[in-house]
């Protein structure tokens, strides 16, 4: 509801405003709100504009984003965001608390510009490892989670002055990696492996449940996007070939999540969740045994919680039901009444039942791959997928 109330507050008091921008190409300057979008690819404008008022409301500090395909071999792309940064009066009505990002598509080159008031906070080392982190969204062309990653952890580092992020000797492991990705924005696979690292660690048998939870906490820390064999379930794994997620994002996971802090671990059946305290924009770890192995569930916990740009809270998206003891009197205190309400509601024993691809009414194709699949099934024959 209040990420509602969000979209229609900005719809209704900056329409007149947002029109008058893109048509112009050009906005007033020194205006809080700043989005521009000079390129005919208007697919995440809403989703832009959204994480711009809500980092506003957070902090105060005014972002400007410009996507354009303006530039010319004499024209950088440094010299260009410096000039929209003077024309825009970037953070000239916020006390010098002001970003700029500059996007090219065309050239796939990203700028970002701090305002002088935020560079004792925001100095390049840490500007550059916020924004690869980000930057793995881009390979999936989820630009609007990208956008939103990249405004919200900026943000979140501006709240904390800087306190709890990446640090630039744990970014040494790319070996230069971080020069040659900086502003490149090359959907390749040349490109993602450059940001990428792979586990040495070989599987030892079966998992207890700490010992998965410990593992999963190193391969994030050590940014390993191939973390040890057989640690990541069928459903993560595929998660992960449809949303590459590279070393720096997952670095950067690792450092919220210590932040946070563990608050309770709660197994129950064949499931367990890593909850973390309160007050955090972190997610919960699933885990869930298969055999006698516990295994890392990640599509289950982006798909059963929801964490918003302006809030640090964590929140349900759909009711399950059967749920009961420790399990259910944690849940109801620490999130309520879920987000969206559904038909049929999920059952404990849906989310602990085994994977099916070929069940179209299964947990699998509701929780993990909902955009994915439709996509895929629009305009077909539903009979003749059985082949």
């Amino acid at each position: 509801m209040a990420r509602k109330i969000l979209v229609l507050v900005f719809v209704i008091g900056g329409a007149g405003f947002v029109f008058w921008m893109l048509s112009r190409g050009a906005s007033r300057p020194g205006h809080k709100y700043v989005f521009i979008n000079q390129t005919s690819d208007r697919r995440f404008d809403e989703s832009i504009r959204l994480s711009i008022l809500a980092s506003f409301r957070r902090t105060g500090v005014q972002h400007a984003v410009v996507i354009t395909n303006e530039l010319t071999a004499e024209d950088a792309i440094e010299k260009l965001a410096a000039r929209w940064f003077d024309e825009l009066g970037v953070g000239r009505e916020t006390q010098g608390r002001g970003i700029l990002y500059v996007f090219n598509p065309q050239e796939t080159r990203l700028k970002i510009e701090i305002g002088y008031a935020l560079e004792g906070v925001l100095p390049d080392l840490k500007v550059k490892e916020l924004e690869l982190a980000a930057k793995s969204f881009t390979f999936a062309d989820r630009y609007q989670d990208f956008w939103a990653e990249l405004i919200n952890t900026l943000n979140i580092a501006i709240e904390e002055q800087g306190g709890g992020m990446p640090s630039a000797v744990a970014f040494r492991f790319l070996s230069g990696g971080a020069g040659v990705s900086a502003g490149n924005y090359e959907k390749s696979r040349q490109q993602l492996l450059r940001e990428s690292r792979k586990s040495s660690s070989e599987a030892q048998g079966p998992r207890t449940l700490k010992r998965a939870i410990d593992e999963y906490m190193e391969s994030l820390s050590n940014g390993w996007s191939d973390p040890p064999e057989g640690l990541l379930s069928i459903e993560s794994q595929f998660f992960r070939a449809l949303i590459p997620q590279t070393s720096f994002q997952l670095f950067r996971n690792s450092r919220m999540m210590q932040r946070a802090g563990v608050d309770q671990i709660i197994q129950h059946g064949n499931l367990a969740f890593v909850f973390f305290r309160p007050g955090y924009p972190v997610l919960p770890v699933l885990l869930k045994k298969t055999g006698d192995t516990w295994q890392i569930q990640e599509p289950m916990a982006w798909s059963l919680f929801q964490r918003f740009e302006d809030s640090r809270s964590v929140f349900l998206k759909f009711p399950i039901a059967n749920v009961s003891g420790e399990l259910a009197h944690y849940m109801q205190k620490s999130f309520g009444r879920a987000l969206y309400s559904k038909k049929a509601t999920f059952t404990f024993e849906e989310l602990q039942g085994e994977l099916s691809d070929e069940d179209l009414t299964s947990s699998f194709v509701h929780l993990y791959a909902l955009d994915h699949v439709q996509d895929e099934l629009r305009g077909r024959d539903l009979n003749s997928l059985k082949d």
